[in-house]
């Protein structure tokens, strides 16, 4: 998370920065993510794709455990990231 230009007084949007198929790292401030945000007074949150990264939610790569590898599980991921949040 970075809160660089969030104002926790009168805050603005959250943005969701969505890493996809690569190790995440925090969007540095000469990335589109981070200048818009900071444009919007935003809190911004980078979230990273499951098996991508740090992010392996088994210890091998068998064929059985690469059956959440998919578009609908990531969206699904996402909304349960968002859900999570808002409580």
């Amino acid at each position: 998370m970075n809160d660089q230009f969030w104002d926790k007084t009168n805050p603005g949007p959250v943005f969701l920065y969505i890493c996809g198929e690569w190790t995440c790292t925090p969007p540095d401030t000469s990335m589109f993510p981070f200048q818009v945000g900071a444009e919007h007074n935003a809190l911004l949150v980078t979230i990273e794709h499951r098996y991508y990264g740090a992010s392996q939610p088994f210890p091998d790569w068998s064929t059985e455990n690469l059956k959440f590898l998919s578009s609908d599980q990531a969206l699904a991921d996402l909304a349960y990231f968002i859900d999570t949040m808002n409580d």
